[in-house]
């Protein structure tokens, strides 16, 4: 089952896909023109979502190394964390550390994303100087539905 949808099928007729035949991560390729300036931070939209995601996976965004290396380009909060439950427009924020203004052309390969298997702890101890302080039982709030994402989740 195809797990990506796509609303601009010119850009992406066959949704995310790896750059090569062994590629690790999917490339994510921009909808829209952008002119990113100089210490410049910008959403670009990639008009992809996840059509359906295990509630044991998680995906992660991250820079593609070549942008980064040569432009200053980078996705600001690498890796940026999809969970499972998030069903809005999959969208990447940069940051431009270069001098110079960064084009985005519609169509440029802008990120990579991957997925990862997710371990939920079901309790976390910590320590200071070696003296059990404190102890957090994690519980799951069902009653709590997503409702968006970039900050939807706490401040």
């Amino acid at each position: 089952m195809d797990r990506f949808q796509n609303a601009s099928s010119d850009i992406l007729d066959n949704g995310p896909q790896p750059a090569c035949l062994l590629g690790a991560c999917f490339d994510l390729r921009s909808t829209k023109y952008y002119i990113l300036q100089p210490n410049e931070r910008i959403l670009v939209s990639i008009d992809v979502y996840i059509d359906k995601m295990d509630a044991d996976l998680q995906g992660q965004i991250y820079s593609k190394s070549g942008v980064a290396y040569k432009y200053g380009i980078v996705a600001f909060n690498a890796p940026g964390i999809i969970d499972a439950d998030y069903k809005d427009e999959i969208k990447v924020f940069f940051y431009n550390y270069s001098k110079e203004e960064y084009i985005i052309n519609r169509g440029d390969a802008v990120a990579k994303m991957r997925f990862l298997k997710t371990i939920k702890a079901s309790k976390i101890v910590t320590e200071i100087g070696g003296c059990s302080c404190r102890e957090l039982t994690m519980t799951m709030n069902k009653d709590v539905e997503r409702n968006g994402g970039f900050g939807s989740t706490g401040k």
